[in-house]
């Protein structure tokens, strides 16, 4: 048979391959003639031509999961993520803070863990529990405590340690459990009271008689338990009760809960009276188990950095692969600080819902990371800064070019910006290029023939009211100068800085820069407004603020927005700033042309 270039060996659709089959068949001598498409033959070629489908389909499919970054199927990525020894977070429980108070006639009371709340998000109602036992006493009959709450509920799962069973498994039979409350207690030479297992990740340091448990990630997405062979890690004695206590999660949907209802009453005799229980921070934090393209890029990296924080980017995967609240990790060196402190690793990190990070959180941080660093440093964490910028755009489309409407093509480019800011900023030190963004908003629709669009960048400050205070707000950017009219009158449109509305002593007010390096309070008093009286002052080249006994006596809202006209166009955040454009800041103005 004589060769023949007709034969494709890349084409793997079924059509393609039978058309190969019989354009090869037609070439042979034998065949040249032959009658292909209402013949017995056919059937013979049809067949073949399904079979290499077939194989050619399982054959990719079998490579493709072969490999971290090509394999489709959970459990394949999983099994890679295991030979990395990465295991795949799991759902984790939102946490809410709340202070309890209440008042009884024993000198201590017991909150038990499981014992439970209840609060209603959207119109469903989840449980939060307490993690641990909390021991109250008082000397005076009132009691108060300030509790973290974990949404889901405590379960049990319990097996019989059997030697003889070499394929026996400790596997944790519902796939929604949080594995950051995983407890593992056994009971030996059936003791009434059981030893507790320490969760171990990692092998350094562990001996024969080291009391940990490991976690790995099994199929169907549940977790197993694993105990040492008894040379690394004790090994529970055979007949031994293995205890296994984790809560299970609703992962994100328990987050964003406000109000709590407790559901039992303190103490071994329940007799605690005018039980009250106060939000102090909202439920956040909580999170679905860890998805295929979040285990495809954290588990190599994870490899990679073994357990040891010795880089920037060391510290940033650590923490994201193992708390899924962090939206963005910034780390730099303490000698950037100002004042610099030496030895320290600077860590900002910024939580997705949450405006300031609570303390237990940032207590967590510090101890996962206790002893991950070297013996010479230590972790300072610090507050994230948030820069807006307010946009004010004037945009003219060609109507001949477009059956938008006006109102239509306001939308249009409002969402426009919008994807912009979703796509672009969000993060710490994030680079907003001027000339970019308007160029991005001239592509929003082919009609649109230009923009003019003016930005500036403010932040918001919650002063409080009644109350003398110094404030100092900086820009971390240079600002251009504003100026004034005649008589100290003035208008907005002419400072490099100003604030919104507030009331001091009883008058509308709003702060403003002179031009000349001071900050006045500015009041509307007949519809006419006037400087009153210097407030601060102003370093233009460096965007420096300072606000010297500034007292409002009130204003609307939760903050006051501080607003700054700059000097060069580009915005360039700095390490511990994150950049972003509110949906209330986005003022689009639409100028209809005829071209």
């Amino acid at each position: 048979m004589a060769a023949n270039s007709s034969l494709s060996l890349v084409d793997l659709d079924f059509d393609r391959l039978r058309d190969s089959l019989v354009a090869f068949m037609r070439n042979q001598n034998e065949f040249k003639s032959y009658d292909f498409s209402s013949s017995n033959l056919r059937v013979l070629i049809d067949l073949l031509s399904y079979n290499s489908h077939i194989n050619a389909f399982y054959t990719n499919m079998m490579l493709s999961e072969a490999f971290l970054d090509s394999a489709q199927m959970k459990s394949s990525v999983i099994s890679h993520a295991k030979a990395l020894n990465y295991t795949p977070r799991s759902y984790r429980s939102a946490e809410a803070n709340v202070s309890i108070t209440f008042t009884g006639s024993a000198p201590s009371y017991l909150l038990q863990k499981g014992q439970s709340f209840t609060s209603t998000i959207k119109s469903n109602t989840y449980i939060f529990t307490v993690p641990d036992n909390i021991l109250l006493t008082s000397a005076n009959g009132f009691f108060s405590a300030n509790v973290s709450l974990f949404e889901g509920s405590y379960v049990y799962d319990n097996y019989v340690m059997n030697h003889s069973d070499v394929t026996q498994r400790f596997l944790i039979s519902n796939r929604n459990c949080d594995i950051s409350s995983l407890s593992v207690v056994v009971y030996e030479n059936n003791n009434i009271i059981g030893t507790s297992f320490a969760y171990a990740s990692t092998l350094l340091g562990l001996n024969e008689a080291s009391k940990v448990f490991f976690v790995q990630q099994a199929e169907n997405e549940q977790y197993e338990v694993i105990f040492g062979d008894g040379v690394i890690g004790y090994k529970p004695a055979s007949g031994s009760t293995i205890a296994l206590n984790y809560r299970i999660s609703s992962g994100s949907d328990g987050n964003g809960a406000k109000i709590f209802t407790i559901n039992f009453n303190p103490g071994p005799t329940q007799d605690a009276a005018q039980i009250n229980v106060q939000t102090i921070s909202v439920s956040a934090g909580g999170a679905n188990s860890e998805d295929v393209e979040s285990i495809r890029y954290f588990a190599p990296r994870h490899f990679q950095i073994q357990e040891r924080a010795t880089g920037s980017s060391d510290y940033e995967i650590m923490l994201r692969t193992q708390f899924p609240e962090i939206r963005a990790v910034s780390v730099f060196g303490g000698e950037e600080l100002s004042p610099p402190r030496y030895g320290y690793v600077a860590i900002c990190v910024d939580i997705t819902d949450v405006d300031k990070i609570p303390d237990s959180k940032i207590q967590a941080y510090k101890q996962f990371l206790q002893d991950k660093n070297s013996l010479t440093t230590h972790t300072i964490f610090i507050e994230p800064l948030y820069t807006y910028l307010s946009v004010r755009s004037n945009v003219s489309y060609n109507i001949n070019k477009s059956t938008l409407t006006p109102d239509n093509m306001k939308t249009l480019v409002v969402d426009g910006i919008q994807n912009y800011a979703a796509t672009n900023l969000g993060d710490f030190e994030d680079r907003f290029r001027y000339s970019k963004f308007c160029a991005d908003i001239d592509a929003i629709d082919p009609s649109i023939v230009s923009n003019e669009t003016e930005i500036l960048i403010y932040k918001k400050i919650s002063p409080q009211t009644g109350t003398v205070q110094n404030i100092d707000i900086d820009f971390a950017a240079a600002l251009k100068p504003g100026t004034i009219i005649s008589n100290n009158k003035t208008s907005v449109s002419q400072h490099s800085f100003y604030s919104s509305d507030f009331y001091s002593n009883g008058y509308l007010s709003r702060l403003e820069d002179d031009g000349k390096g001071n900050v006045y309070i500015v009041t509307t008093s007949n519809g006419q407004e006037t400087f009153v009286n210097k407030i601060g002052t102003i370093d233009y080249s460096s965007g420096k603020i300072k606000l010297i006994n500034f007292n409002p006596t009130n204003y609307d809202g939760n903050h006051i927005k501080f607003y700054a006209r700059l000097l060069e166009k580009d915005f360039l955040a700095d390490k511990a700033t994150i950049l972003g454009i509110e949906s209330s800041e986005i003022l689009v103005t639409i100028e209809v042309v005829r071209e």
